[in-house]
């Protein structure tokens, strides 16, 4: 296995982690060995790894959730695969037309997307339920940016349904983008997705 994939499996492992220590709130090291068919000693670097960062707090033989730790966890997604979310980023821009309203999540990529449309001058309506995402385009002169309204989500930066759905459904959209922090065998609820579901 390359370095990169080292790497990119240590991240999942630590997100797959961090997803059932914020559902459940604490967890023992024999159980997520168990959930990731792992070594009790990889569990334990992960979990010392996540100590460190100011995620979790460790306890012999587990670990719990940090009340702090899903907004610190989610600012450190946005330095996470820049140049992929660049690349994304730049291939998004080709199903976003000139005067079209789009709808772009709280995901990271979706920040990048949001980066690269405020620096190409296009005339776009975008909705979002993403402070950061209405922030970045707010100095867009060309770019008319809508915070959907709704209940503020435990990151902080986003805002949750159902209302934040009601002023979408008036609002023929072009696109959506909706960005996801993982995919694992076994879905594990992501705290990190939120938005309005996509309009039938």
């Amino acid at each position: 296995m390359t370095e990169t994939n080292d790497n990119s499996l240590y991240r999942e492992r630590m997100e797959a982690i961090f997803q059932v220590l914020s559902k459940q709130g604490s967890a023992r090291v024999v159980e997520l060995q168990e959930l990731l068919g792992v070594s009790d000693m990889t569990v334990r670097r992960c979990l010392n790894a996540m100590a460190a960062d100011g995620l979790i707090r460790r306890f012999h033989g587990g670990a719990v959730f940090s009340e702090d730790a899903q907004s610190r966890f989610s600012a450190r997604r946005y330095h996470l695969n820049t140049n992929i979310k660049a690349l994304l980023a730049d291939k998004a821009m080709e199903f976003m037309p000139e005067n079209s309203s789009v709808y772009l999540d709280s995901g990271t990529t979706c920040f990048a997307v949001a980066r690269r449309l405020a620096e190409s001058g296009r005339k776009i309506n975008v909705l979002s339920d993403s402070f950061k995402v209405v922030h970045e385009l707010k100095s867009a002169a060309a770019v008319s940016a809508t915070l959907l309204g709704g209940a503020l989500c435990d990151d902080m930066t986003t805002l949750d349904r159902p209302i934040s759905v009601e002023p979408a459904a008036q609002v023929a959209l072009a696109v959506c983008f909706f960005s996801a922090a993982s995919f694992h065998g076994e879905p594990l609820p992501n705290p990190l997705l939120f938005g309005p579901p996509p309009r039938p």
